[in-house]
């Protein structure tokens, strides 16, 4: 089955973590966005699983302190939807 255009995408775990597309470094797009980007890494290691919003703030922002932790969610998800 042909889906039209072939697309590549590398990620890199050993040494400094970084996903290329076509050869291009996709973090570039984070910016300095180091709360988005451990979203990302956090997604990516845990493909085809369910995760519950919990989960996820107890694994990627347990340091910070968030007054409603669900809307803080939606907000990293939206800016991390936006660069992919």
């Amino acid at each position: 089955m042909d889906h039209g255009k072939s697309s590549l995408v590398f990620i890199h775990t050993l040494g400094v973590f970084d996903i290329y597309h076509h050869e291009k470094s996709l973090l570039t797009y984070f910016g300095n966005s180091k709360k988005t980007i451990s979203l990302f890494k956090f997604f990516v290691a845990h493909i085809g699983q369910k995760l519950s919003t919990n989960r996820i703030m107890e694994s990627v922002f347990s340091q910070y302190k968030y007054q409603d932790p669900s809307n803080t969610l939606r907000g990293h998800i939206h800016r991390l939807r936006a660069v992919l």
